[in-house]
């Protein structure tokens, strides 16, 4: 809207997640040059950070599995390619009643998903052996962030990717509904 562009629906726009910002913003708006890009990563950052939560939810079914794994003691991390004040609020907003370790979103110290430094890092702070930990998402970045990092990664089907794009990263555990998703960390 505001580079004089109609806005793109959401899913024209969903193939360019997960890629950083600046693809996302120059794949979206047809647009290249790097100073462009780069006003339009501050113009996006500026508003974004307004207006985190404004449509931000969990999955239905989400908060049920998330007491499940409390109850029977799992401990819980998030790792985000998102920036790390912004994944900071989100999370602490939305998950603020699990006893999550640590919510760990991108802070330029460390090279993004799926780089395995930041799974490790939680890996660490969880106390536990990066082969003992499930890895949940649902983009190819994150499948392949686990298995770099050694841990066992576990799909959704219900967020970014498709399941054929999926099972072309490599899942072997695709889980459809939240309801399974339990079941299969609880293994």
């Amino acid at each position: 809207g505001s580079i004089g562009q109609p806005p793109l629906p959401p899913a024209r726009v969903r193939p360019f997640v997960g890629q950083g910002l600046p693809v996302l913003l120059s794949l979206a708006s047809g647009l290249t040059e790097e100073a462009t890009i780069t006003i339009l990563v501050e113009r996006f950052r500026e508003h974004y950070q307004q207006h985190l939560l404004d449509k931000t939810v969990l999955y239905p079914g989400i908060p049920a599995v998330l007491d499940r794994l409390t109850a029977a003691g799992c401990p819980l991390a998030v790792l985000s390619n998102k920036p790390h004040d912004s994944t900071q609020v989100v999370c602490r907003e939305l998950l603020a009643r699990w006893p999550f370790t640590a919510f760990l979103g991108w802070d330029g110290r460390r090279p993004r998903k799926p780089d395995p430094t930041g799974a490790l890092e939680l890996a660490d702070a969880l106390h536990r052996d990066p082969g003992s930990i499930v890895f949940v998402g649902d983009s190819d970045v994150d499948l392949l962030t686990a298995l770099n990092a050694g841990m066992r990664p576990v799909a959704v089907t219900w967020g970014f990717r498709d399941v054929e794009e999926l099972l072309q990263a490599g899942a072997t555990v695709l889980i459809n509904r939240p309801a399974q998703l339990a079941e299969a960390i609880l293994l």
